[in-house]
């Protein structure tokens, strides 16, 4: 009966096994998944940083270039455009590319932070799954312990069957007169 009981536990623990690494299988292919985000996420993050080292140089380039010619340039020319409808010109013209620069700038801010959270969020779900792993690994050799341990067990009733079939064999022989046909395994 111990011995039975010794196997029904071992069967229980082997189906707890069975769902502990269908969960490690599980956790593994997270990790994969979050890691591949990850990754894509650091590359989007090194385009924009590119984008605005480009933006950057672009307007540097107009700074320098409406430096050079001076603000006495610019009159100059708005002067000299020869009408009102030509100064407006130019001063929207100036507007146009001072709200492109802003819009440019404020959608790499927003890219940029959106992909910083995005890294961020997906690193912690990185480090959670992670620690879910350790944590299954941890019950997964727990369970192994217990199966040996129970094996163990089951190996001593089996060896104990055996020795008292052994005895009972003897015992019913008359005196060691056994022709070995009563030994049960």
């Amino acid at each position: 009966q111990d011995k039975d009981n010794a196997e029904q536990k071992l069967e229980n623990l082997q189906v707890k096994m069975t769902s502990v690494m269908t969960k490690i299988n599980n956790t593994e292919k997270k990790l994969v998944e979050v890691g591949q985000k990850v990754i894509q996420a650091e590359e989007d993050l090194a385009e924009a940083e590119e984008k605005e080292r480009i933006q950057y140089e672009s307007m540097k380039c107009r700074i320098v270039a409406m430096y050079e010619s001076g603000n006495g340039a610019m009159l100059a020319k708005i002067f000299e455009s020869g009408s009102i409808a030509e100064m407006l010109k130019q001063a929207e013209n100036v507007q146009t590319i001072h709200d492109y620069d802003r819009k440019q700038l404020n959608e790499y801010i927003k890219t940029k932070e959106k992909i910083e959270k995005l890294k961020n969020s997906l690193e912690k779900d990185m480090s959670s799954l992670q620690k879910q792993q350790e944590e299954l690994e941890a019950d997964k050799s727990e369970l192994n312990r217990m199966i040996d341990d129970l094996k163990s067990k089951i190996d001593d009733y089996e060896d104990k069957i055996r020795d008292a079939a052994r005895e009972a064999a003897q015992n019913s022989g008359g005196g060691g007169s056994n022709s070995g046909s009563d030994y049960v395994p």
